[in-house]
């Protein structure tokens, strides 16, 4: 059997468990922990499971209440803890839950430890401390270490988009602590989607004639394969191996001084746009890796 975690209605989900029907694979999706323990509940279920593919973290209903919230987020990494020990002598894509979210900031540094390019960076509370580093660099953008969320604000919803710092007036002396790094101007933006030692690379192009700086305020993106060099592959598959990853997508820049810049790595990363733009076909590659 394959076991498969991920949330409802994720579209690289429903067209993998497409091959797998395809190939009258034994499959099961788990969305919720209720699912789990219905699973784990029958004796010997475990023991069919041969494959597993961590794909996305699983749903649990938490309070509005923030104290009740954050005590039920400290039972569920204790309870994920414990399903990714219970299951880790199974074969699986994916490093299991604990490795769903990164650290950014360690990624980086072995991303450097790696010989990738990297964009100088600073970690800071302070007002003074970004303008030193705005007049090193001319150009800095801001994002956030964690995963970006989407707010209302003023009855609009605000996504969390890679900013421009641009107006300093409005910064106060001393913050939160904030990412802040050099910005650099692009050819284009890479998509790279791994597997088990493979690439598959793909060019985002913006067809928006307004400049951007975050890729996903482009609305009419041009997507096209990419021959990444053998290089920056074997760097990448370096750095992947250090991080215990077999499965991720990664994102990079080639700037208009000819170079290839890192910028991260989502190990649950979206990856339709570019297996169907560029037809790499990854749904099915991913669902061969399950039953092989």
């Amino acid at each position: 059997m394959i076991l498969i975690f991920s949330l409802f209605n994720d579209s690289a989900t429903i067209d993998v468990c497409k091959w797998l029907s395809r190939h009258k694979a034994d499959f099961l999706v788990v969305e919720n922990f209720e699912d789990f323990n219905s699973f784990i509940s029958q004796t010997g279920n475990i023991d069919k499971v041969k494959t597993i593919w961590y794909r996305k973290l699983l749903d649990v209903k938490l309070s509005d209440n923030e104290l009740i919230n954050n005590f039920l987020n400290a039972e569920q990494a204790i309870y994920l803890d414990y399903l990714e020990e219970k299951l880790s002598s199974i074969k699986s894509l994916g490093a299991g839950f604990s490795k769903m979210d990164l650290n950014k900031l360690r990624v980086l540094k072995l991303a450097n430890d790696c010989q990738l390019n990297v964009l100088d960076y600073l970690i800071t509370t302070t007002k003074r401390e970004l303008v030193d580093f705005l007049k090193m660099h001319h150009k800095v953008i801001t994002k956030p270490l964690s995963n970006p969320i989407s707010y209302y604000y003023k009855g609009a919803l605000k996504p969390m988009y890679t900013s421009l710092i641009e107006d300093l007036e409005k910064v106060k002396a001393t913050f939160f602590p904030s990412f802040f790094q050099k910005y650099i101007s692009k050819k284009f933006e890479l998509r790279i989607f791994y597997l088990e030692g493979e690439f598959f690379s793909s060019v985002i192009l913006s067809q928006m004639k307004e400049f951007t700086i975050d890729i996903r305020e482009s609305k009419n993106s041009r997507i096209i394969p990419f021959n990444l060099p053998i290089e920056i592959k074997n760097k990448l598959y370096y750095l992947m191996s250090k991080i215990g990853l077999n499965t991720g997508s990664i994102d990079m820049i080639y700037s208009d001084d000819h170079m290839y810049y890192f910028l991260e790595i989502n190990p649950c990363g979206i990856f339709d746009g570019i297996a169907n733009e560029s037809n790499f076909l990854i749904n099915k590659k991913i669902a061969e890796w399950l039953m092989s």
